[in-house]
């Protein structure tokens, strides 16, 4: 199995940010291009996910791991699964510590067919780092 370049962990420090109210955004709304996106042991809560319009917090427990659908399986299942739309929000007052979060994207493999219009993974990926100015 090829996964060079298909799979990427992150760490992501959110550091505390005392002149801003409670609840302002500290990572704008987005969709990850991975298959999916694991999340495990954040150290706050302010994940928030956008379901039917309305956003969601994402209940908090450092033993948990979120799991997010990317925007690439969604191309794969045809719309079946749908990417999640999320963002993180600065805690609440007394509460601005660091947030620290290690996202794992899991990609497919290099070769692998995505859809028709993406024949092989690449295709996708390398047209999506594109449009969000990545390469």
């Amino acid at each position: 199995m090829d996964t060079k370049d298909t799979t990427l962990l992150r760490i992501l420090h959110y550091p505390p940010i005392d002149n801003l109210p409670p609840g302002s955004i500290r990572a704008q709304a987005h969709k990850d291009i991975s298959l999916i996106t694991l999340i495990p042991r954040t150290t706050s809560e302010g994940l928030q996910l956008k379901k039917q319009d309305q956003w969601l917090e994402i209940p908090f427990d450092k033993d948990w791991i979120t799991l997010n659908i990317g925007d690439m399986l969604q191309e794969y299942t045809r719309g079946f699964y749908t990417s999640t739309s999320h963002r993180v929000l600065n805690p609440k007052i007394g509460e601005n510590t660091a947030r620290l979060s290690m996202p794992f994207f899991v990609h497919a493999n290099n070769g692998e067919f995505i859809s028709d219009r993406y024949p092989q993974q690449e295709l996708f990926l390398r047209e999506r780092l594109a449009e969000n100015g990545v390469i």
